[in-house]
């Protein structure tokens, strides 16, 4: 919905802007020593086990090669006041599907089933948008509805349709949006939304401004993920991401390697963030590790190892 007029948004909303992914601690698993008469018939087991867990992992990768591959995919933006006929079940009748906006109200209306969509409003000054996506697989037809306010970040909810309506089956509500990329020849963007898998993109402003993206899968169970790092790329356009460093610093690595430290006067690139550090490259593209971050004590800024940002930062790359 394009219908939007921006407000700046205070950066004291950073703290909300954070989120938790809990590393999996994986155990090793031993056997126990067998009798000797014993040994052929546990080899026999163990080989069947492996048998058993290679086609286990063939079906899953059969799997998704058909997810990916599937002939009938494809999505659609629903255009904001346009009604659209399709066939939602494949039972051989139409349905209406109608995204409608009117001054500071926003519903989808799919058949006579209503569900409403919240605008970011200020009165009659809408400072947000919304978006409706509609989604066809084998067998299967989705909806996503996303609303964002002006720092163009909200909510995506998934819909799913079943037994004659759409029913909600997940919500992500920490300002998220679904992914998208930019073309700019014909000023155009294009959703990233695919027969396999969704990318969705979230806010963070820790040490300036910038959109984690994410690879989750979408289906009967929500929108899941085993990714446990998001990609960052900054929001100020035009921008290469680089923070220029005010002080030496040393990062961590959980490679065991020996900590690389970046001095005074260098340029070190955001690239990913988790729980609650952000890893960071170097010019020449150079993994250097990761530095943790907190709320500084009037939760406005961030700080590493009890400095803070703009003590540790040249320049500012938050976005109001």
């Amino acid at each position: 919905m394009k219908k939007s007029k921006l407000v700046c948004m205070a950066i004291p909303l950073v703290s909300m802007f954070f989120v938790g992914c809990t590393p999996i601690d994986m155990s090793n698993l031993g056997i126990g020593e067998q009798q000797e008469e014993s040994t052929a018939e546990v080899s026999e087991v163990e080989i069947s086990d492996a048998t058993g867990a290679s086609s286990e992992a063939d079906s899953a990768a059969d799997a998704t090669d058909s997810a990916a591959n599937d002939s009938e995919f494809y999505y659609e933006q629903l255009k904001e006041n346009e009604k659209k006929e399709v066939d939602l079940g494949n039972d051989g009748k139409q349905d209406t599907l109608l995204f409608e906006f009117k001054d500071t109200t926003c519903k989808m209306k799919i058949n006579e089933q209503v569900i409403d969509v919240e605008v970011y409003a200020d009165g009659d000054i809408v400072f947000g948008g919304a978006d409706a996506l509609f989604v066809h697989k084998t067998g299967a037809d989705y909806l996503i509805l996303e609303n964002y306010g002006d720092a163009y970040y909200g909510t995506v909810t998934l819909y799913k349709w079943d037994n004659g309506s759409m029913k909600e089956l997940d919500k992500l509500d920490d300002y998220m949006r679904v992914d998208s990329n930019y073309d700019e020849k014909t000023d155009s963007s294009t959703y990233c939304i695919y027969a396999d898998k969704i990318v969705l993109a979230k806010r963070y402003d820790i040490f300036g401004s910038w959109i984690g993206t994410k690879n989750y899968t979408y289906g009967d169970d929500g929108f899941a993920t085993e990714e446990k790092t998001e990609k960052l790329q900054p929001i100020i356009m035009g921008s290469d991401g680089g923070l220029i460093l005010k002080k030496d610093v040393t990062f961590t690595d959980e490679s065991g390697d020996a900590p690389k430290t970046a001095k005074a006067g260098e340029t070190i690139y955001p690239c990913e963030i988790k729980q609650n550090v952000m890893g960071f490259n170097s010019k020449s593209g150079e993994f250097l590790g990761y530095l943790p971050f907190e709320p500084d004590e009037n939760g406005v800024f961030y700080s590493s190892n009890g400095v803070n940002e703009q003590d540790l930062f040249e320049n500012d790359l938050h976005v109001g």
